[in-house]
């Protein structure tokens, strides 16, 4: 099939971190089929810049980006996007030809997704990642009923609406009074995050935090947990922190008395991340908040248990044998589980946890499910 996949991010040369997962989705599908990833991206928005470009390459076998900009509009994002897309028009129906439109998160990427798929009378799919789902009415620029009705339409007129947890799902349906028809799982590259003898000296636990400054990540509670699970091991195991940014994090390391044993490194390549997560013996989520929290599934692949807060995201996999889940907002219990966690003989052998993620998670298995998906609704 051709897949024309629509993001609400995606990840560039000039911001190469933004919408990574969605990256994943769009390299998962080309083991089966042909994906044309369409992103318009705003003038003078973080990462872009004031100078218009327009760039189409292939990312990879099957899988081809069309990347360009387009000028905002005062007061209107989502019709400045919408009308992106005129740059681009006539090729979605004269040399594209998509036989499903996939978008991911409903605003902007989901109503464009709808137009264009009623244009071309094709199915829509959309996965919704972003949360959590009351948010979408709070500071907009969109008044919120006309915001309210806007999302709502969208996640109940698409042919299928998935969600990347269960909780998501429930909020979505708790909201907007949507229901998910499915779930559409994260998929991890399991040749990249699979499990290896790497040597833990000293003894290692990881937190990967893709939200930069964002609050619900959680990891003020971390430090203070840090500074407990320290005391106890008296220094002996190290706390890595990575994501874009934290350097930033440095005076939060010092006032928490951590700095001896809290290593802040910057935001790296998949690749060098999956080394760190093998090298690790825990890899912690802290958050207040998550949908998916991706960082716990490629410790598994990697054959590496989780502890992780009840955020919402990780419930969905993190279960006896696999990983720890504690209150959120403790960092007394967030301590507690970090040291239950480094206890290796609580957990699966590194190649059953490895397993398990590949069985759910793995670019075959996701791709799989989207096949399915997409072959229904067509046939249709």
């Amino acid at each position: 099939m051709k897949v024309l996949l629509v993001p609400s991010s995606f990840p560039t040369e000039r911001a190469p971190w933004p919408g990574s997962y969605v990256h994943e989705y769009a390299r998962c599908l080309t083991l089966q089929h042909d994906v044309t990833v369409v992103y318009p991206q705003q003038l003078g928005s973080l990462g872009v810049g004031g100078e218009p470009f327009f760039t189409e390459e292939l990312l990879g076998p099957r899988l081809r980006l069309i990347t360009y900009t387009y000028s905002h509009l005062p007061k209107s994002w989502v019709l400045s996007y919408l009308g992106g897309f005129r740059k681009v028009w006539r090729r979605f129906s004269r040399e594209w030809r998509p036989d499903v439109v996939y978008a991911h998160v409903v605003m902007p990427a989901g109503l464009a997704a709808l137009l264009l798929g009623r244009f071309l009378r094709v199915p829509v799919v959309l996965t919704e990642h972003w949360g959590p789902a009351r948010d979408w009415l709070k500071d907009t620029s969109i008044p919120p009923r006309l915001q309210y009705e806007t999302v709502a339409r969208v996640y109940r007129k698409v042919d299928y609406l998935s969600a990347v947890s269960g909780s998501l799902a429930d909020e979505i349906r708790e909201v907007f009074g949507a229901a998910a028809h499915g779930k559409l799982y994260n998929p991890i590259d399991c040749s990249l995050f699979r499990p290896g003898a790497t040597e833990q000296s000293p003894l290692k636990v990881l937190c990967v935090t893709r939200g930069r400054h964002d609050p619900r990540k959680g990891v003020p509670n971390l430090l203070a947990a840090w500074n407990i699970v320290s005391q106890r091991t008296g220094g002996s195991v190290r706390l890595d922190i990575v994501g874009p940014g934290t350097e930033e994090l440095r005076p939060q390391v010092e006032a928490a008395g951590v700095a001896e044993t809290c290593r802040l490194l910057p935001w790296t390549p998949a690749p060098e991340l999956a080394a760190l997560v093998r090298s690790s013996a825990l890899v912690v989520i802290p958050s207040r908040y998550e949908t998916f929290a991706r960082s716990g599934v490629e410790a598994m692949a990697s054959g590496v248990p989780v502890v992780a807060t009840r955020c919402g995201g990780p419930s969905e996999y993190v279960e006896e044998g696999t990983g720890l889940l504690v209150p959120t907002d403790d960092p007394r219990a967030l301590a507690e589980g970090i040291l239950a966690g480094l206890l290796r003989e609580n957990f699966l052998p590194p190649e059953e946890l490895a397993r398990r993620a590949r069985g759910r998670f793995s670019y075959e298995a996701v791709c799989q499910s989207f096949t399915e998906v997409a072959r229904s609704l067509t046939s249709a």
